[in-house]
């Protein structure tokens, strides 16, 4: 099974904080080891993500927002996007953020 494409963190929903935005990655990666094409290779990779999701979510939770939490946000969902485990954030438009590439193809690099 192809996983779908990950939604841009970067276009939230209309009034949707950073917070919001960090819990809606953090459950899309949850929801994606149910669907990984390689669960065995994609699990552990899933796994140090959701951690880092949670703690960006504890983060702001506590500290509130900020431009460097979004920065790691951000690099956190580009990460998750070229790591060939692309959940589809709910709302938005899907946009595949390593173009040209083929589906199910290895991540560059």
């Amino acid at each position: 099974m192809e996983l779908e494409t990950l939604s841009p963190v970067s276009s939230p929903r209309r009034g949707e904080t950073i917070l919001q935005r960090a819990e809606r990655l953090r459950d899309a990666i949850l929801k994606s080891k149910l669907t990984a094409a390689d669960p065995w290779a994609y699990t552990p990779k899933a796994r140090a993500w959701v951690q880092r999701a949670q703690r960006l979510v504890e983060e702001l939770a506590i500290r509130g927002e900020g431009a460097a939490l979004e920065a790691e946000l951000l690099a956190l969902a580009a990460e998750v996007g070229r790591g060939g485990g692309r959940p589809r954030l709910p709302g938005g438009p899907p946009a595949v953020l390593n173009p040209g590439a083929e589906p199910g193809s290895a991540p560059p690099g």
